[in-house]
């Protein structure tokens, strides 16, 4: 789970980057993207922050053909699809899908 609120060194963002290190090739990871506070669920006020820690991960991903899924659930950011398909469509990464 990425938590917005937290900053890219924070211990558990910075946990799914060593996650991604060590998944098999060729797996692929399901996201959620959380927040507390600081956007509202769905906001696009946060998208920057999204990609910004996004962008570290999926170069994380690309070395080893990991695909990652923004998974939309219920009370988180990416609480719908169209939250996931925003981000994706602004990345437009080969390892990021919705």
């Amino acid at each position: 789970m990425l938590n917005l609120r937290l900053g890219a060194e924070a211990e558990q963002n910075a946990g799914i980057y060593q996650m991604l290190k060590v998944a098999p090739p060729r797996s692929t990871v399901e996201l959620v993207i959380k927040t507390a506070g600081d956007f509202a669920r769905s906001d696009p006020v946060g998208d920057e922050p999204v990609v910004r820690l996004l962008a570290e991960a999926l170069s994380i991903a690309q070395q080893s053909n990991i695909g990652i899924l923004i998974y939309s659930h219920l009370l988180h950011w990416s609480e719908k699809h169209d939250d996931a398909l925003r981000i994706c469509e602004r990345l437009n990464h080969p390892n990021l899908s919705r």
